[in-house]
């Protein structure tokens, strides 16, 4: 069962909150990551976020070239590599694009391998969604039970039938849940839900969520 986040606390406040330092490698120095700078507020109700991420981006020796360009080019090839392999963590969410490198720290050569290490901050867009917001999910998988949406990059979005509010489940080479007024709800269908409750999976690393119909203005998209 996913999570469930305070619902004591406001959505803006949570995601706020969710902006935390986040590395791809532990820095030499030691020190505890710092918070980084708070998204503007128009961003704190979309489930694209602007972020700032402090990251240690490791330049093999052969790599490195005296053009600025350059090295600025292999920086942001090696943090798009992080993206790929590091898929999401749990407070930013998915990683979706890097936009700008902001700044440079000074380089350290590592000893063992004469690699350098440069702590850089960059700016980016991350996907996230969060208990009480309103989303569109694909219908990809309809089952007796309920229906999975995809939303973005989130895959396991579930929506249970005791949470389809007069809907029933039709079987069939194509079944679909439909009420009294034909509305349907079946494979490839847009469905707008509100979010009950998320969970994050470590080990996949990747995210789960549960979403109701139970509201005003809710349910498949004409």
């Amino acid at each position: 069962m996913p999570e469930k986040e305070n619902p004591s606390v406001p959505a803006q406040d949570r995601r706020e909150r969710s902006h935390f330092h986040c590395n791809t490698h532990s820095p030499e120095s030691g020190h505890p990551p710092s918070p980084v700078t708070r998204p503007p507020p128009e961003s704190r109700y979309e489930m694209f976020l602007k972020v700032q991420l402090p990251w240690n981006v490791i330049i093999p020796a052969a790599s490195l070239e005296s053009n600025g360009l350059m090295l600025q080019r292999c920086m942001i090839l090696r943090i798009l590599d992080d993206f790929a392999s590091k898929k999401a963590s749990k407070h930013f969410g998915y990683y979706m694009a890097v936009t700008t490198l902001d700044s440079i720290g000074e380089g350290k050569v590592r000893n063992s391998t004469g690699d350098v290490l440069f702590p850089v901050l960059f700016s980016g867009i991350a996907f996230k969604i969060f208990r009480g917001e309103i989303i569109e999910g694909v219908i990809h998988k309809v089952l007796k039970h309920g229906v999975f949406l995809r939303c973005g990059p989130i895959e396991n979005i579930y929506l249970s039938k005791i949470k389809m509010p007069d809907y029933r489940y039709v079987p069939g080479e194509d079944p679909e849940f439909m009420n009294d007024k034909l509305s349907k709800i079946k494979k490839d269908v847009i469905v707008r839900a509100i979010v009950l409750g998320t969970k994050w999976l470590e080990a996949e690393r990747e995210f789960q969520a549960l979403v109701s119909l139970d509201g005003d203005y809710l349910g498949p998209v004409s």
